[in-house]
């Protein structure tokens, strides 16, 4: 027989005895393939116990009535007893406590009735603060229109014042002034007396010495024209004094004679005036005391609208004061309507939340003990709540 045809090469030979079938990747197992913590959580998946919920019902009914501990440290052996075979005192703990928790589900209902009444009266309220805060307005123009009125009484009753001090001050100057003439005319009078000597004396030409005689007479007329005589008088005195007393004529000696009596009646006058000085200043006096009283009463007057006014301002700050108070009212009671409705809903959370503590209570007073298990849960549970 004829033999087969070698291959090509060697390797095609082996390749066609040991052919493999083509690389797909290294096979793994499902845990590895899911990872180390899917794979952990599927086993203890597998291993969990069964769930069994906490009864809370005791621990809820204690933490409300905790202010009293001899009810709480009785509470939950009372609870322990079967409701038929309680024993009288545990009854009575069972109805302390459904008393206290009565209470308070009465203070919780309160609670949420005035927070629906705040609630419910906004509108109300709201128009009391806005009339509240109008009447504050008002009452401080009404207020501020007082104070500008006794201010203005204030100035009537400041010049009334200044005016009786004028007045009081002018009379004094009229006594002062009154005074002064009096001793003026004293002193004038004094002069007139002591110049009739030296008239007598220049009438008999008694000065030898003709500048002594001159001397006087240029004193005697000064008096003379001081006392209202007319110059023509003087004139004619200066040169009769000058005439010897033998040879003045006629209108000398008449000359004389009138300059006489001319001093005669200043002195006259003026003896007169100094005794009327002392009743002019007497009755002046009187007419300064009766303007200081003028002047007092002004001035009481005066400050009695100056208290006024001081009571006016003080009123017219403390309306001002208000209307602050007011628009603060306003403004706070209008930025806590949101706090209002929450108080309501947070109200109405507690209300429901010691509605069901109460009724936990009673469940644990007429049903099982409070130490009783609760009852295990099912596989089946167990799993729906995963």
């Amino acid at each position: 027989q004829a033999l087969p045809a070698l291959p090509a090469s060697p390797t095609a030979a082996l390749g066609r005895v040991c052919r493999r079938p083509p690389f797909q990747g290294f096979r793994r197992s499902p845990s590895f393939a899911m990872g180390k913590r899917a794979a952990t959580k599927a086993a203890g998946k597998a291993a969990k116990a069964p769930k069994v919920p906490r009864d809370t019902r005791l621990e809820d009914v204690l933490s409300f009535i905790k202010s009293d501990t001899s009810l709480c440290a009785a509470l939950p052996l009372a609870l322990q007893t079967p409701e038929q075979g309680r024993h009288e005192f545990q009854n009575r703990v069972l109805d302390a406590a459904a008393s206290a928790l009565s209470l308070l589900l009465e203070e919780h209902r309160q609670e949420l009735a005035g927070c629906q009444r705040a609630l419910d009266d906004e509108a109300g309220e709201a128009a009391r603060l806005s009339d509240a805060l109008t009447a504050a307005e008002a009452l401080v123009e009404s207020r501020f229109a007082a104070k500008t009125a006794v201010e203005g009484e204030l100035v009537a009753a400041a010049a009334a014042l200044e005016g009786a001090c004028k007045d009081l001050q002018a009379a004094k100057d009229e006594k002062q002034r009154i005074e002064d003439e009096g001793r003026s005319d004293a002193t004038k009078l004094v002069e007139l007396k002591a110049s009739l000597e030296t008239f007598e004396t220049l009438r008999a030409n008694g000065f030898q010495n003709w500048r002594e005689r001159n001397k006087h007479i240029a004193a005697v007329t000064e008096i003379l024209r001081q006392a209202g005589a007319p110059e023509s008088m003087i004139a004619a005195l200066a040169s009769s004094f000058k005439i010897k007393a033998e040879e003045r004529g006629a209108f000398g000696n008449t000359t004389i004679s009138a300059a006489w009596t001319t001093l005669q009646d200043k002195i006259t006058q003026l003896t007169a005036n100094g005794e009327a000085v002392a009743g002019k200043v007497t009755a002046q006096e009187a007419a300064i005391k009766q303007q200081a009283a003028l002047e007092q009463q002004a001035r009481a007057a005066r400050d009695a609208v100056q208290e006024r006014v001081f009571e006016a301002e003080n009123s017219w700050a403390d309306s001002t004061q208000g209307v602050l108070e007011a628009k603060k009212a306003l403004t706070a009671f209008e930025a806590q309507k949101d706090d209002r409705i929450r108080n309501v809903e947070d109200a109405k959370e507690r209300l429901d939340i010691f509605s069901s503590v109460l009724r936990g209570f009673e469940e644990l007073r007429t049903g099982p003990s409070a130490t009783e298990p609760a009852a295990e849960e099912t596989p089946q549970e167990a799993a729906k709540e995963e």
